[in-house]
């Protein structure tokens, strides 16, 4: 996600002209993040449900959202989530590093909601990885690995794996 929205210089220029040329064009966010959530609810709907009817907005149940909640958006989208706070309607629960079904990651799928009420797509961003170097992608790698919902267990083991299979075929 850095590398795709704050990589280079060019990155941002890139995103900043799909913005200017592209009015459809609500958020750009990471290569392999516009997640749907059809998949992707991890048990948020009811939170979700509660800033749609604070927000008053109304969206079919299937939508798109970035994942990561790190993306360029059109500052016209934040309003419903300004309002929300202004409002004083966001009671966010303690952080004790729950990985879903809190209102940080309702309001994570809410951007993807007020895109979609509006008309505007999500789109991957322009990066090439092509152009980073091999140390980047590396790490780049095994910070999505280490991220993942399905916890760091699975990435440490997945690392080892990845490891011993790399010593056998040398």
């Amino acid at each position: 996600l850095y590398f795709d929205i704050l990589g280079s210089n060019k990155i941002v220029k890139n995103i900043l002209n799909l913005f200017k040329n592209d009015s459809d064009i609500g958020i750009i966010t990471g290569k392999n993040t516009i997640l749907d959530s059809e998949r992707y609810d991890y048990g948020n709907t009811e939170k979700i449900d509660r800033l749609l009817e604070k927000s008053g907005l109304v969206v079919p149940k299937e939508y798109l959202f970035a994942g990561g909640t790190m993306f360029w958006i059109r500052s016209e989208l934040l309003v419903p989530i300004m309002d929300l706070y202004q409002n004083d309607t966001l009671d966010f629960e303690e952080e004790k590093g729950q990985k879903d079904n809190t209102l940080a990651h309702a309001i994570e799928r809410f951007f993807g909601i007020i895109c979609q009420v509006k008309n505007k797509k999500i789109v991957e961003s322009p990066a090439l990885y092509s152009k980073a170097s091999d140390q980047t992608l590396n790490e780049v790698a095994a910070l999505v690995l280490s991220q993942q919902y399905v916890g760091n267990d699975v990435f440490i083991s997945q690392r080892q794996q990845i490891q011993d299979f790399r010593s056998t075929i040398k």
